[in-house]
């Protein structure tokens, strides 16, 4: 069941998708960063957001927690609004399938011949997480995800800073004061008492002469699980080309509820 337990644990950070320890984002770059209204700093932050019809990438995801550290090679594919895929491998040997559509989640853990279909609510309520299907798009694109209309700013150490507040929520966007690319993004959720911070570095060209970033790191604190990290280095990134998403739960597995 370990491996269930990776991908429960990456379904707080990714499911956030999905993203060496980076306990803060890196300094901006040198110059004079004036002052602007949160409406342009704003728009800034939307203009960068990546919008594609699919994805096709791979990376080298560490997990670590308190019981140690674990690495894996792992592909992850994305049709726009319909289903993302994710392939977690260890030694070229595939130890977790994932299919994530708007609706379900299902899980093949082949180390167990086990498998887990749930709706996606279920586990939204099960681990507190305040983000639906669109949330792990954006997280799998690096686009910020939003949760109040109402926003505040403010000019932090060379980065401006938005703020948002829901009920429950609190979200902190840091975008780079010359680059104007998010840097680093923070929740805290009252309500379940646990919170992430997100880093976004290695920015590189992409498509339609926006950047895609090649490295995040994520940290969690949950009441339940505790302190983890997930550091996640793409390799590989193509977007709009034909992807397929191959997924069949072989008749012997297991089903675990």
């Amino acid at each position: 069941m370990k491996s269930f337990k990776l991908f429960n644990l990456f379904f707080l950070v990714l499911v956030v998708a999905l993203a060496a320890g980076c306990g803060t984002a890196k300094k901006a770059k040198t110059g004079k960063v004036k002052e602007r209204p949160t409406e342009v700093i704003m728009d800034k932050l939307i203009k960068q957001q990546l919008d594609v019809q699919s994805l096709d990438a791979k990376a080298r995801v560490a997990y670590t927690d308190e019981y140690g550290k674990v690495s894996f090679v792992t592909y992850l594919r994305m049709k726009k609004d319909s289903a993302i895929w994710m392939s977690f491998k260890k030694f070229s040997i595939e130890a977790v399938r994932v299919l994530i559509r708007p609706d379900s989640v299902f899980i093949i853990d082949r180390l167990n011949g086990e498998y887990a279909a749930e709706p996606l609510s279920y586990l939204q309520r099960r681990y507190s997480v305040p983000v639906g299907f669109d949330g792990l798009q954006a997280l799998l694109l690096g686009n910020p995800i939003f949760f109040s209309k109402q926003t505040q700013s403010r000019l932090e150490d060379g980065k401006y800073v938005l703020e948002q507040h829901t009920d429950r929520i609190t979200a902190e966007y840091f975008l780079d004061g010359l680059t104007m690319l998010l840097n680093q993004w923070n929740v805290l959720d009252a309500g379940s008492r646990s919170s992430i911070r997100a880093t976004f570095d290695a920015y590189e060209s992409f498509k339609n002469k926006k950047k895609f970033s090649y490295f995040r790191s994520f940290n969690l604190n949950h009441p339940d699980f505790g302190d983890s990290k997930v550091e996640i280095t793409f390799t590989k990134v193509e977007a709009d080309k034909p992807v397929k998403l191959p997924f069949s739960i072989p008749s012997r597995y297991d089903r675990i509820n």
